[in-house]
């Protein structure tokens, strides 16, 4: 069964948060997005810059997600930007959590995410949505 992983997910198991390593196999052989690996890269310097990691280990996050990243299929958002723009004005959310949306319905896979309320409108969807608890 094929798996689309959001930035949220992906940033969770990166910066080892509640059930990250149950998290993580969910990853390899998994499908995404660009911007997840930006998102997630996004929330490591957030993390230094609020000084919860050091620089050292804000690089080990790095190489981490870059071996995560190389596990994964890797889709350009752009070619889901119109779909996510409609799914996003449809049901109210975000385009960020559209754009994985519209890839999890493209191909036909199921989602996993933290997101709530994306998974809420997955299941409107009739998208299968991966229970993470």
């Amino acid at each position: 069964m094929g798996i689309v992983i959001d930035g949220t997910l992906l940033s969770a198991v990166i910066l080892k948060q509640s059930d990250w390593e149950k998290l993580a196999e969910l990853i390899p052989n998994s499908s995404t997005l660009d911007i997840a690996v930006m998102e997630t890269l996004n929330a490591i310097t957030n993390a230094r810059k609020r000084k919860v990691i050091d620089e050292e280990v804000a690089n080990k996050l790095f190489e981490a997600l870059n071996e995560f990243a190389n596990s994964m299929k890797i889709y350009e958002s752009k070619y889901y930007l119109e779909k996510a723009f409609k799914l996003a004005i449809k049901y109210g959310i975000n385009t960020y959590s559209a754009l994985y949306l519209a890839l999890a319905e493209d191909l036909n896979l199921s989602l996993a995410t933290l997101d709530v309320k994306q998974a809420k409108v997955a299941g409107k969807m009739g998208i299968e949505v991966i229970n993470i608890k």
